[in-house]
């Protein structure tokens, strides 16, 4: 679908310092957009909102832009493998930790009790990754320290299957699954008011693949609330509503990727 750019300064506190164009892209794009909009934010609260203003929720761009707070947070996990988190973790860090922002970080769940008990962050052990290229572009192979996250959509007629897949390669060269969901939804056509066509979601069901802790596979309840909403509210409804011990940080991601919906349209 075209060429894409990089977006390069990007850490967990780090900010944007350079964009570089995207082209080439999906319905909704105009082919080259001004980006220097992001120069000098910081990767994280706030910075899906400013995409919006820049880019059109659902269009391929979005969906890369608003990939990035993501990518900062998921680049904890290496220095969780790599085992350069400082051990034992005190007693300030615990206290500026996200609790209670998702199904896994729940206070009376295993990952917390395990921090506060033994001041050490537990470290995620996943089965490997399986040999499934088939659909997707090609990749070079994963190094040690990297992490990958792995993102489909598919759309055929009324119906969408998404899913990702966080994968880590390890100092010993095998690469382990960190996260993966599934999401099914059917969209419905109706016309407003106003006799505009416009898609809303049917149904929507999360399946949860591979998760960290035992209390993160009840967030996939979450998917069910998108039912009965606009295509194209999903992104900013996710953000704005979807936080919580009944939502999962990464399920939402892969929720909000159903914006993408209308973009691959046929008709």
């Amino acid at each position: 679908m075209g060429g894409v750019g990089a977006v390069s300064g990007v850490g967990g506190v780090g900010g944007v310092d350079k964009v570089d164009g995207i082209d080439g892209l999906g319905s909704g794009d105009s082919g080259m957009e001004d980006l220097s909009g992001l120069l000098g934010r910081v990767v994280g609260r706030g910075f899906r909102a400013a995409v919006d203003e820049i880019s059109p929720p659902g269009s391929l761009r979005w969906s890369l832009l608003t990939d990035l707070p993501l990518l900062a947070l998921l680049s904890g996990y290496g220095t969780l493998y790599s085992g350069q988190l400082n051990s034992p973790i005190t007693s300030q860090f615990i206290e500026g930790l996200p609790v209670d922002i998702c199904a896994g970080w729940a206070k009376p769940g295993f990952m917390m009790v395990h921090i506060r008990d033994h001041h050490e962050v537990p470290t995620p052990d996943g089965p490997e990754v399986p040999l499934d290229t088939g659909g997707w572009h090609e990749t070079p192979m994963l190094v040690a320290g990297v992490l990958r996250r792995q993102r489909l959509i598919e759309r055929t007629g009324d119906e969408i299957w998404a899913m990702f897949r966080d994968s880590y390669a390890r100092a010993d060269a095998s690469v382990s699954v960190l996260h993966e969901y599934t999401v099914s939804a059917t969209v419905e056509r109706i016309k407003t008011v106003d006799h505009v066509e416009e898609e809303r979601i049917e149904s929507c069901v999360a399946i949860p693949r591979v998760l960290p802790w035992a209390e993160c596979p009840q967030a996939a309840a979450s998917a069910g609330r998108l039912v009965g909403q606009r295509v194209v509210d999903v992104g900013r409804l996710v953000r704005e509503d979807f936080a919580g011990t009944s939502t999962c940080t990464h399920l939402n991601d892969l929720l909000s990727s159903l914006a993408q919906a209308d973009a691959l349209r046929l008709d």
